[in-house]
């Protein structure tokens, strides 16, 4: 129970610090991040319809801000990406009700019910209603990528001609750049313009490099990274690379 002086924010975070990971058997361990993950997704969609509703109502220039967006980069310290989709989930989630009931239930994350609203938001009205229910039906048995790509094909069969269009522009902004710091730090930026092509990295960086053990250091970033350049050298070693 909440002490008067003591919010419920404060509460919740005093649970979670008094929790002893190691006290709890894996599936416990597992069982109490899922929670914690359903919990985070909830204050997520709170925070997404608090912002719309400050959006909406231009109340961040009564605090000196230029929009909600800078309110929450600068005072909440969210990226700019990150800011944009709070404030546009938000908006999309107001006239979508049963999204809204699932994700508060946590039956959904907030990521899913993001690429939820973004989907349906492209459709036509009459179309909207059954694909947000399909969405919504299919939702708790797949992962955000496997979720992603059935929006992509309700997208897809309500609008072909749109789809291929969007597929289109994707591919056209795919690029790989190297660069070089006065270090000498190798530095990678790109983006893939396809979900083929993005899986078939993310697999090869995975598949080389594996979690080690305990006595693996690596943060999963630098062993995905250990994993692409090792299957590049093993696609060089074997000889089958065209001479330049």
């Amino acid at each position: 129970m909440c002490l008067a002086e003591q919010s419920a924010r404060d509460a919740a975070l005093a649970e979670l610090a008094a929790l002893d990971p190691t006290r709890l058997d894996p599936a416990g361990l597992m069982g109490q991040i899922s929670d914690l993950a359903t919990f985070i997704s909830q204050a997520q969609a709170q925070l997404a319809r608090l912002s719309a509703a400050l959006d909406a109502g231009g109340g961040a220039a009564e605090g000196g801000h230029t929009s909600t967006a800078a309110f929450l980069r600068t005072r909440c310290g969210l990226t700019a990406g990150h800011a944009a989709e709070v404030i546009a989930t938000g908006r999309r989630l107001r006239g979508l009700t049963a999204t809204e009931k699932a994700l508060d239930a946590g039956e959904i994350s907030f990521d899913q019910a993001h690429i939820l609203a973004r989907t349906v938001a492209g459709l036509d009205a009459d179309q909207a209603g059954p694909a947000e229910q399909l969405l919504l039906d299919n939702a708790p048995g797949l992962d955000t990528s496997q979720f992603r790509r059935l929006a992509a094909e309700v997208s897809y069969r309500a609008d072909p001609d749109a789809a291929d269009e969007r597929e289109r522009k994707r591919w056209e902004r795919r690029h790989l750049s190297f660069g070089l710091t006065l270090d000498d730090t190798g530095l990678l930026h790109g983006a893939c313009g396809d979900t083929a092509s993005f899986e078939i990295l993310r697999t090869a960086a995975e598949a080389f490099a594996p979690p080690g053990g305990t006595a693996d250091t690596r943060t999963a970033a630098q062993r995905r990274l250990a994993g692409l350049v090792a299957a590049c050298k093993i696609a060089l070693d074997s000889g089958r690379a065209p001479q330049r």
